[in-house]
């Protein structure tokens, strides 16, 4: 794996609300999308409010033609706040939002997707609102949540990994979903000035077992031996784990930032929210804990627990063999604008 190079970068997608509060995310996806030598989509959905049918006919046009009407409206106030040399292509669909963008990520092979965070109303802290939700567990691809006031430019990134494939019931997912968290942060990192903090919560369950259950009158030291043996593991698998993403970085001829491996113990759910306050991170990139090749798939409870109580923006990375529980499109399917 380490001489093959990071995957290329393609097509990023950028999601557009159609206000002028995603210049921020606009400024951010064409950076991205020009360090990284990819084509750049705008795409913007428009759901159809439940009177839109009756509002047509008393406008005396129909359904369609009002759509294409809003779609055009669309387009053209998106373009009115793109900078001058910016022209990317728009694409305006209409339907349900999470529905409509994973279906275009999958028919149109998109390698990134990225999308200013929705709170949801009337609470005190951040929680991504609903479409957000859908798309961080059901879209193939890694979606990148900017936060609104995020920053353009990318120093301190924490990419949460979890070496320990011992007890993980596909050994072989989890390996794959560690390397696809670190390219992703390789990614979207803004150059040789980023730090990626390789993240690795850990911790050593059998040591008070042995404590607790041995009669032996040298348990205290076989329990230590036992966390140091773990700890140097970890510790062993995560220095791999970094090397591999930095030979894979120098393949592609990537620029890559410092990329520095962290070993903190405790749980990951008290870990990582404290990291990312401590260095004050700009992004968290973490992958989703499934099985591979089942409809359905979701966060898992881990995951969806940290990406509740963070307040950074968040790259959220599938395990290889993701299969999204949304069926793409036939080829000639779709609800695009004419």
């Amino acid at each position: 794996m380490t001489d093959t190079g990071l995957r290329p970068l393609n097509h990023v997608v950028a999601i557009c609300g159609g206000s002028e509060a995603d210049r921020g995310l606009l400024a951010a996806a064409a950076g991205f999308a020009e360090r990284n030598g990819a084509r750049l989509t705008l795409l913007s959905v428009i759901e159809p409010p439940a009177e839109a049918k009756a509002a047509a006919r008393a406008a005396g046009v129909s359904l369609d033609v009002a759509l294409e009407r809003l779609a055009e409206e669309r387009r053209a106030h998106i373009r009115s706040f793109l900078p001058r040399d910016l022209d990317p292509r728009i694409e305006i669909r209409t339907g349900r939002r999470f529905v409509e963008v994973v279906q275009f990520a999958i028919a149109e092979q998109a390698d990134f997707v990225l999308k200013t965070a929705e709170p949801l109303a009337g609470l005190q802290r951040f929680l991504f609102s609903s479409t957000d939700h859908h798309l961080l567990r059901k879209c193939p691809c890694p979606v990148w949540l900017l936060q609104p006031d995020a920053s353009t430019t990318q120093r301190r990134i924490v990419a949460a990994v979890d070496v320990d494939t011992q007890g993980a019931e596909e050994p072989g997912t989890l390996s794959g979903l560690n390397r696809s968290v670190l390219d992703a942060a390789l990614r979207i990192a803004s150059g040789p000035d980023t730090t990626v903090d390789a993240l690795h919560a850990w911790d050593a369950a059998g040591e008070d077992l042995i404590r607790r259950w041995s009669d032996d009158p040298h348990a205290q030291a076989a329990a230590q031996d036992y966390a140091a043996t773990a700890q140097n593991r970890r510790a062993g698998a995560l220095g791999d784990l970094v090397d591999e993403a930095a030979a894979r970085a120098a393949a592609s001829g990537l620029t890559a930032p410092r990329v520095l491996p962290r070993l903190e113990r405790g749980g990951a759910r008290r870990i990582i929210p404290e990291w990312l306050g401590k260095v004050e991170a700009e992004t968290l990139v973490i992958g989703t804990v499934a099985r591979t090749g089942v409809l359905g798939v979701i966060i898992g409870n881990t995951s969806e627990d940290i990406l509740n109580s963070v307040a950074c923006s968040v790259v959220a990375v599938k395990p290889p063999g993701f299969v999204s529980p949304i069926a793409p499109l036939p080829s000639s399917a779709g609800t695009p604008s004419r």
